[in-house]
């Protein structure tokens, strides 16, 4: 099996190991045997002078004798010291270099485990598309020809179908989102139209969750950058959870904030909220919080989406909540001149 081909720079890795190199090597020894010469050279020198000058027997030849010593010693304790650093380089070197094979093995196998989702989401969400047309299509055509029984059978195999072609095109935006090919056209948007759209597409919804939709008051000169299709899809989303997780005879109003570079928005209900566990992990996808057998239907991937959607606009999602009391989902994007030049 052929390893995986790595991406770093040899530089890192030579930076890291300071092993030395092969030349490196070489000076060392070179530098240990000179050493080990120099002392023995001047030893024979201090004891060949004194038999050319005839040096007088006592305390010189006992003081030559001690430098010879002194410089035989320090050699010796040189090359020692030369010895042990270059096995301390080489031990070094194994386990720096272990631990670069350790760093890439482990990047190489997240960018593969990546790829592998990426491609996953991409083929599910294209093999699910052209069969759930199909269902939802032929639902439709049955749901047309009347009948009590039939219609309510025909009407709960349409508003399945309708759940899970949301979910697989969740499913593949957020494959494109990954793999990089999903392209926004941001431009100049009036928020409060956008607002009234989704508002008036969810009211069905709203009224028979016995909830009640309250607009924003104002806000009609207010502009935002954002894409027009992407952001419909995050407030749909977002209120749709309001009204979903809301309180029967509850409310969800849409509260709007403009400031001098930033427009916030905010949906707010009164609905049964979460605790600070289920606030940490609300953005982790597939994760239901808990609510996978309540009676609320879901996949765990719209806040995700959502959350990605308006990184992609330049925007930020913030979300505040209380068990018992209500949610709070704050949306911010870049404004622009509300009063353009014609």
């Amino acid at each position: 099996m052929q390893a995986p081909a790595s991406t770093l720079p040899d530089a890192i890795a030579d930076a890291l190991a300071p092993a030395p190199t092969p030349r490196g090597l070489l000076r060392r020894r070179v530098a240990l045997l000179l050493a080990t010469l120099l002392g023995l050279l001047v030893a024979a020198a201090v004891l060949g002078l004194q038999l050319v000058l005839g040096a007088p027997a006592g305390l010189l030849p006992w003081l030559a004798g001690l430098l010879a010593l002194v410089l035989l010693l320090g050699a010796v304790l040189a090359g020692g010291w030369l010895l042990r650093q270059e096995r301390e380089a080489r031990r070094s070197e194994a386990r720096t270099r272990q631990l670069v094979l350790e760093l890439r093995r482990q990047r190489d196998e997240a960018l593969a485990a990546s790829d592998a989702k990426t491609r996953f989401l991409t083929q599910l969400s294209h093999e699910l598309r052209v069969p759930l047309h199909a269902i939802s299509g032929f639902a439709q055509l049955l749901q047309m020809e009347g009948g009590e029984l039939p219609c309510r059978w025909v009407c709960g195999i349409v508003e399945a179908a309708a759940h899970m072609q949301a979910l697989t095109e969740d499913l593949f935006d957020i494959a494109r989102i990954e793999a990089g090919g999903l392209r926004l056209k941001i431009q100049p948007l009036a928020l409060a139209p956008l607002v009234a759209d989704a508002l008036r597409l969810l009211q069905p919804l709203a009224e028979r969750a016995d909830v009640r939709l309250l607009p924003a008051d104002g806000g009609e000169g207010l502009r935002v950058l954002a894409d027009l299709l992407r952001l419909r899809q995050v407030l749909l989303n977002l209120i749709g959870n309001a009204i979903k997780y809301g309180r029967p005879g509850g409310r969800v109003r849409i509260e709007l904030e403009a400031g001098r570079d930033l427009m916030q928005l905010r949906v707010v209900d009164d609905g049964i909220g979460m605790d600070a566990q289920q606030l940490a992990r609300l953005f982790e996808p597939f994760n239901r919080l808990g609510r996978e057998k309540g009676p609320v239907a879901g996949s765990g991937v719209g806040l995700v989406l959502a959350q990605q959607l308006m990184r992609l606009m330049q925007g930020e999602i913030h979300v505040e909540s209380r068990p018992g009391v209500g949610t709070t989902v704050h949306l911010r994007l870049p404004v622009t001149d509300p009063h353009p030049p014609a």
